[in-house]
C-alpha cells in the first residue's frame, strides 16, 4: 500500500513491531510503500492515519517485496546471482539498497541480492543523483521501462533537475530528438 503524507521514519514507527509489514520503498519525505502480508497492512492502516496520514492506497503486486518476507527468494535468487562475474559499471548507478553509488564490482552481487529484502532508498537516489548531476553538469534524467512512476517522484522531489518517462516508443522518439537538438 501507497501510504501519502507521511516520511519513512513514522511510517517504521507507526508500524512498529510487525513481522508481516514493512516499511519497504522511501519514495519521498510525504510517500512510502509498506509490503507483506495483506491483512497485517489492512491492521496498521489506522495507525498510519492516527500517525498523519492522508491516504493508504492499496497496490495490486504479486508478493512483498523489498521485505524480510522475501528471504526464501532471496535465497534462490543468491545462488543464481553466485555463478555471475559482474564487472565494474560503465556510468554511475546507484543501489536500491544503500541510495549510494555501486561502490565496485566486488560488492553489486551482495546488494543485488539485499535489494529482495531491504527497502528501496530512492528518496536518497533523487538527492544523490542530482548533486551528481551538478557536480558533472547534467541537465536530465530518464526513466527507462514501463510506466513513469519514478519520473513522478523526481518532479515532485524539488530537484530542477528534468526527468523523462521513456516508457513508450513515441516517448524514446521524442527524447532522441531532444538530445539531436542540443
Amino acid at each position: 500500500a501507497a501510504v501519502i503524507g507521511l516520511g519513512f521514519d513514522a511510517v517504521t514507527k507507526a508500524i512498529g513491531d510487525s513481522t508481516d509489514v514493512f516499511a519497504a520503498n522511501d519514495n519521498g519525505p510525504r510517500q512510502v510503500v509498506i509490503s507483506g502480508l495483506a491483512d497485517a497492512i489492512e491492521k496498521v492502516k489506522p495507525d498510519l492515519m492516527q500517525a498523519g496520514a492522508r491516504r493508504v492506497i492499496p497496490l495490486k503486486v504479486s508478493g512483498p517485496f523489498h521485505t524480510p518476507l522475501m528471504a526464501d527468494a532471496a535465497a534462490l535468487f543468491g545462488e543464481a546471482l553466485s555463478k555471475i562475474q559482474f564487472s565494474p559499471f560503465v556510468k554511475p548507478c546507484f543501489s536500491n539498497v544503500t541510495g549510494q553509488l555501486f561502490p565496485s564490482a566486488a560488492e553489486i552481487s551482495g546488494l543485488l541480492l539485499k535489494q529482495l529484502v531491504s527497502p528501496v532508498r530512492w528518496t536518497q537516489i533523487m538527492e544523490n543523483l542530482g548533486n551528481l548531476a551538478e557536480e558533472q553538469s547534467l541537465n536530465a534524467a530518464v526513466e527507462a521501462g514501463p510506466g513513469s512512476v519514478l519520473a513522478g517522484l523526481w518532479k515532485n522531489s524539488g530537484s530542477q533537475m528534468q526527468c523523462y518517462s521513456a516508457d513508450t516508443s513515441e516517448k524514446i522518439e521524442t527524447l532522441l530528438e531532444m538530445i539531436g537538438r542540443l
